[in-house]
């Protein structure tokens, strides 16, 4: 099935990902396509694929050197571009000499259309927690009468998903356990000494996610590991009404949901209690409150790379004979 670029959709190609356009798959790139190509990506291009760059033809490798070059006319300027990465014979090959400087232009070119026949399999992304819009609470009963709820103030983590496969998505959270706050000092430097989180000895608290299951539209179910005072236990989080990808004012993508869980915080070694007429002063069980957003993160800085409607360096002049 052909793969048919849109014109004028800026193309960015991760860092690091090796490009493969698909045997017998006709990639057509328009005109005025800019493209962003990382360095160091290898784009491979079958045999018998016919690429279709508005302006250039390929041409066959040279037999002393094996390097590749594209030859054409831009806004009626003649140019030839050594290609950049390893590209078998292919469609509409010609002999051509090198005959100006103008650099990854071709491979550009090149790079866009495989991107585009890939794109969709390249499905993981990786998000990253914005703790200025995100929160990490909890809920405890006091004296089984009354939830009383906290915040960790400090965190940080990232979650990689994968849409496509959501079973091969993955998130870390890391949490810095002193900055618990329950909104009563008192209580707070309790929760911090050795009667509970001890967080001299132990200040991180961690959670990984290790499988993650679709549930409905918009929910997920996020099995992991969570590490408190160096005890590890499966966590299971119910993550609910996770929304579609949004723009910010700034051009970034954002998303978010809310999820929950419950564990029993003596399997944790958070075992103090004051007993009162047969009642402890805090409940076993802890609900863990959690309110993310998140931002799409960036790969590493791409190489931009000249368009079509580049103004290229011109051809160094013939310097004339003096009679």
């Amino acid at each position: 099935m052909p793969v048919n670029v849109p014109a004028n959709v800026p193309v960015n190609v991760p860092a690091n990902v090796p490009v493969n356009v698909p045997v017998n798959v006709p990639v057509n790139v328009p005109v005025n396509v800019p493209v962003n190509v990382p360095v160091n990506v290898p784009v491979n291009v079958p045999v018998n694929v016919p690429v279709n760059v508005p302006g250039f033809f390929f041409c066959k490798p040279e037999k002393e050197t094996g390097h590749v070059y594209g030859h054409g006319h831009v806004y009626g300027v003649e140019y030839s571009t050594r290609l950049l990465a390893v590209v078998p014979w292919v469609l509409s090959i010609k002999e051509c000499p090198m005959v100006g400087p103008l650099r990854r232009l071709f491979v550009s070119c090149c790079a866009v259309a495989a991107f585009a026949a890939i794109a969709p399999r390249v499905s993981a992304e990786t998000w990253v927690i914005d703790t200025a819009h995100s929160r990490l609470g909890f809920a405890v009963k006091h004296l089984a009468v009354a939830k009383v709820r906290g915040n960790f103030r400090k965190f940080s983590g990232e979650i990689i998903l994968d849409e496509q496969d959501v079973s091969k998505s993955k998130a870390t959270i890391q949490i810095v356990a002193a900055s618990i706050d329950t909104g009563e000092a008192k209580r707070d430097n309790h929760l911090r000494s050795n009667d509970f989180f001890d967080v001299a000895k132990y200040p991180t608290i961690s959670f990984v996610g290790r499988t993650f299951e679709k549930i409905g539209t918009n929910g997920l179910r996020i099995t992991g590991d969570l590490t408190i005072k160096s005890v590890t236990k499966p966590v299971i989080f119910q993550v609910l009404d996770m929304s579609a990808e949004h723009k910010d004012p700034g051009g970034g993508a954002r998303r978010g949901g809310s999820a929950r869980a419950i564990i029993n915080r003596q399997e944790f070694n958070l075992t103090w209690n004051n007993i009162v007429e047969g009642v402890g002063a805090v409940g076993d069980d802890v609900a863990i409150e959690v309110d993310v957003e998140v931002t799409k993160k960036v790969e590493a800085t791409a190489t931009t790379l000249p368009s079509a409607a580049t103004p290229a360096e011109a051809p160094p002049a013939k310097k004339r004979k003096k009679n």
